[in-house]
Formats: C-alpha cells, structure tokens, sequence
C-alpha cells in the first residue's frame, strides 16, 4: 500500500489544493498511479483501475514496448490518429488508452 506522492496542502494553486479530494472519482489518490513510473527494474509497468475489465489479449502491447523494430500496423493495437499512421516511431514507450466514460459518444469511431 502506498500514500499519495504529494500532501496536498503542497498544490500552489488554491482551486486544486481546496477541490482535489473532489476532482474525478478518488481524488488526489488518482496520482498514486504515478509510483509505476518508479519501476525501472521491470521492462512493462501496466496500470489498470480497479473497474477495468481486459476483454483482449494484452500481448501486442507489451510486444511493441518490449520488442525492436515491432510491427504495429501489423499487429492487433488499435490506431486511433489515422493521419499519422506513417509518422509512428519505431520504438514505443508507453501506451495511453481511454476509459469507457472518457470516449465522447457518437464523435469516435471505435
């Protein structure tokens, strides 16, 4: 178990510093996601919400991280920014993927 990395009578700015315990569902224990951040002896730090629910294989992801030169085209991860299909690196670090209630209903197509 870990505390929040910060106290938030630390926040300069008064609106978060008076309205983080507030802010989303756990408020500053949001930030406690970042301690993954800290695990450089590991070659993949996954970070899953406790309501998450993994209905593929996670397998193409951590081979894109893990593996050179990995064909992402070729694999089963999504791409989301089709205009810059041909401008993905060749490396991937770090992998961003939305939760249910962030997709904006009817504008993306998924």
């Amino acid at each position: 178990i870990r505390n929040t990395p910060f106290d938030s009578k630390d926040i300069q700015k008064e609106f978060l510093r008076e309205n983080i315990d507030g802010a989303s569902c756990c408020g500053r224990k949001e930030f406690i996601k970042l301690y993954a951040y800290t695990l450089a002896d590991h070659p993949v730090a996954v970070v899953l919400d406790l309501d998450s629910l993994v209905l593929k294989p996670l397998d193409d992801l951590f081979d894109a991280i893990i593996l050179e030169d990995y064909d992402i085209l070729g694999s089963s991860i999504p791409i989301h920014d089709k205009k810059n299909v041909n401008n993905l690196p060749k490396k991937i670090d770090a992998f961003y993927t939305k939760d249910y209630n962030m997709v904006n209903a009817g504008g993306e197509k998924y």
